[in-house]
């Protein structure tokens, strides 16, 4: 298949690596930080673009989509003006209903949601040993031109709505910056009686309803930090503000990681 890659940052490079070594597709590229690259070379060599391109924090907090919708509307202005559709798969973490919004303003692409969930250290891994791919579009052939691209990197395949894959990526990852801080508070009550906190926590993981994931702590490992869950956690909050959702919860959950990042 003939790729595009818009974005070569951490997932941008791994889904590069991915699908070009792994599955043997030609696969083009654009970042900003590479300027023998164009985004009209990559709309010209591919039949279907990859969006990675990265969603910042805005100053309020929220998540800043700009970047997802200026290529989305630079490749709708290449697609209308040579009369033609074209497909575009966003794995930008963005917020929900970006997708709906794209999908008014820019109505020659066809579009859909892929997100990624990699861990920073391990990109390349995590993609090319997917547990589940997510896809979220309301396209059928789209769907299955995403399975086909993606082949063994995933062990199973969902489809479901734009919406809910974009909102996937915020529950996995606020979930996570929740046990993070949940752990590292168990941590220090676990000081204060006595108590070993690893063995406590080993104990705890043999039930059938707990995983050990997230919930390593000691003195040199307090907090969570990194490119995407202060952020997504704080889109979240900002999100959740905006509907007119009382979540006091992530702010005691930000406040925590705050103080516990600073200690």
């Amino acid at each position: 298949m003939r790729i595009g890659i818009v974005g070569v940052g951490t997932v941008g490079s791994a889904v590069r690596f991915g699908l070009e070594n792994k599955r043997g597709h030609d696969v083009a590229v654009h970042d900003v930080k590479m300027p023998d690259t164009s985004l009209e070379q990559v709309y010209d060599a591919s039949d279907m673009i990859f969006v990675c391109v990265g969603t910042p924090q805005s100053p309020d907090g929220s998540c800043d989509t700009s970047a997802v919708e200026q290529v989305c509307s630079a490749i709708e202005a290449m697609a209308k003006e040579k009369g033609e559709t074209k497909d575009v798969v966003v794995k930008s973490t963005v917020i929900p209903g970006t997708l709906a919004r794209i999908e008014k303003a820019c109505p020659s692409l066809r579009l859909a949601m892929n997100p990624e969930f990699l861990l920073e250290r391990a990109a390349v891994q995590n993609f090319c040993d997917q547990d589940v791919c997510v896809v979220g579009t309301d396209h059928d052939d789209l769907y299955g031109r995403i399975v086909k691209a993606h082949g063994n990197l995933a062990r199973e395949y969902v489809r479901t709505t734009p919406v809910n894959a974009e909102t996937v990526k915020y529950f996995l990852n606020v979930f996570n910056s929740t046990r993070i801080i949940f752990a590292n508070l168990f941590y220090e009550v676990c000081g204060k009686v006595g108590a070993d906190y690893d063995e406590v926590k080993g104990l705890a993981v043999k039930r059938d309803n707990m995983i050990d994931s997230y919930l390593d702590c000691n003195k040199n490992l307090r907090g969570f930090g990194g490119a995407c869950l202060p952020k997504d956690t704080e889109a979240l909050l900002a999100l959740a503000s905006r509907e007119g959702v009382q979540y006091d919860f992530l702010r005691g959950v930000l406040a925590d990681n705050r103080r516990i990042s600073n200690a």
